[in-house]
């Protein structure tokens, strides 16, 4: 039996804030990010769904996979909000470009994205004893996670925007979720202006649609999370 199988009963606009006035955290949130590095904040508006979602393993020891991890924002937060966490962050960083249809809309995140891999780790360094990274396309990666019987109470499927990447991640990633576990899913309402192959809304629903029986729905809005049977 998993660690938390009897534990559960249970368009946000995506805004460039420039350093120090990110508005993250949340008010009690906020010493978890000071002196860290981040060009903007995508992720503070969901703590408090976050913190409801996670709630019953915050004295836990719980094994937190994260599929796309950027400059660490999200990997701060679970680490500090479940203080007996250990994490598994994959992201290929360098080894990708952002998609040229996102520049569009976005045109800092060109000049900001080979600098995120060197903002994660200054992020993380105090962690370092908890943190596992992982620099490698989450296709691979989740695989080789999978070959070595890897598995998670948490995963947070946040990577390429692509639906079939989307659909890609969370297929992998499911077998590797312990039963009683929650996968979070970000992006479900992301780029309306995009083509529906850029977006992981189609990828997600067919993925959920494939483990029909398998889960319990949590939360719906622009993520989306589940809790495995």
């Amino acid at each position: 039996m998993s660690l938390i199988t009897r534990l559960f009963r249970l368009d946000r606009p995506r805004s460039q804030v420039a350093q120090p006035e990110i508005a993250m955290a949340r008010g009690e949130y906020t010493a978890w990010f000071q002196d860290k590095e981040f060009s903007s904040d995508w992720t503070s508006p969901h703590f408090p769904v976050w913190a409801g979602l996670l709630a019953v393993m915050k004295d836990l020891p719980v094994k937190v996979l994260e599929i796309g991890s950027y400059e660490g924002f999200s990997a701060l937060f679970f680490l500090n909000f479940l203080p007996r966490s250990s994490i598994v962050c994959i992201d290929a960083w360098n080894m990708r470009r952002p998609e040229p249809a996102v520049v569009k809309l976005v045109p800092s995140i060109a000049e900001q994205f080979p600098l995120a891999e060197g903002r994660f780790d200054r992020n993380l360094r105090a962690f370092a004893d908890r943190l596992t990274k992982i620099n490698a396309f989450s296709a691979d990666a989740v695989a080789e996670l999978g070959i070595k019987a890897a598995l998670f109470d948490f995963i947070y499927v946040d990577g390429s925007h692509r639906r079939l990447d989307a659909y890609r991640d969370c297929t992998l990633a499911w077998p590797l979720l312990n039963s009683g576990g929650i996968m979070l899913m970000d992006d479900y309402e992301f780029g309306l202006r995009l083509p529906d192959e850029l977006k992981p809304k189609q990828g997600i629903d067919a993925f959920l649609a494939n483990i029909s029986g398998q889960h319990n729905e949590l939360h719906r809005a622009y993520q989306i999370a589940i809790r495995k049977h």
